[in-house]
């Protein structure tokens, strides 16, 4: 809870509340030359044609990996052919892997500017001052957006529910702490409203991509020239889907 252009209403649990007079933060953060764009995880360009691609990608892979299993793509000794299957798995888990960290990173970032952008104010910009101690005797677990981004920026969020953890964490401890009718626990509420709709739809949005990762190698794997490229396809049904990987760095510098 930053400072504002109004004071702050605090609820400590009795019936009188205390008023706490805080300056007012004048700083605005520096918007020139910043593209604008909407809200990557509250708008509709990443849920449009999931359920499609998700109910095709499914029966799909599962039709080529019994092929692939059939059809083994190797016809060398047992175990040449078992060092090569080893070395696949390993690549395969690996290219999994680098795509899971990259599509956290995105989504993180994506929620959070998100949420930023919903507190104008700059209400829960940076963390409350310690010598405030009446709030740090009622929140135990403080949360704001600069120690968010600090996490984002350094790969801190092991997950994406981690990093919704937080998210919950900065609204729940606003609404606990303030007055219901504040502008910090009004503020919070939608913050948390979004909050919801946008952790939704990133969910939506890495199972697609990892989905499609899966169909690419098997696809490899096999070897079938008849079976067009997965991401392609996805692109095809869900165009933004696949343009939001390339995204990583912009929403860094936005962050």
């Amino acid at each position: 809870c930053s400072a504002s252009d109004e004071s702050a209403s605090i609820a400590t649990g009795s019936s009188n509340s205390k008023q706490i007079k805080r300056e007012p933060d004048k700083k605005k953060p520096d918007t020139k030359g910043t593209r604008v764009e909407p809200d990557i995880f509250s708008e509709d360009i990443v849920s449009s044609g999931f359920e499609q691609s998700s109910e095709t990608d499914d029966g799909r892979r599962s039709r080529l990996l019994a092929r692939s299993c059939t059809y083994p793509k190797h016809n060398d000794s047992e175990s040449t052919d078992l060092r090569d299957r080893q070395s696949l798995a390993v690549k395969q888990k690996e290219s999994a892997n680098d795509l899971s960290r990259k599509c956290l990173g995105i989504a993180c970032c994506g929620i959070l500017v998100g949420m930023i952008r919903r507190d104008p104010l700059r209400l829960f910009a940076e963390p409350v001052p310690s010598d405030i101690e009446e709030y740090h005797k009622v929140i135990k677990e403080p949360v704001d957006f600069q120690t968010m981004r600090k996490k984002v920026l350094a790969s801190e969020y092991s997950s994406l529910g981690a990093f919704i953890n937080d998210a919950r964490r900065l609204c729940i401890n606003a609404c606990v702490f303030n007055a219901a009718d504040s502008l910090y626990a009004k503020t919070a509420k939608q913050i948390f409203d979004s909050l919801i709709v946008m952790q939704k739809r990133a969910q939506s949005w890495i199972l697609a991509l990892k989905n499609a990762h899966a169909t690419s190698f098997i696809l490899e794997h096999v070897g079938d020239d008849n079976e067009s490229s997965a991401f392609k396809e996805l692109e095809s049904k869900w165009p933004m889907a696949v343009k939001l990987l390339d995204s990583g760095e912009w929403l860094k510098k936005v962050v």
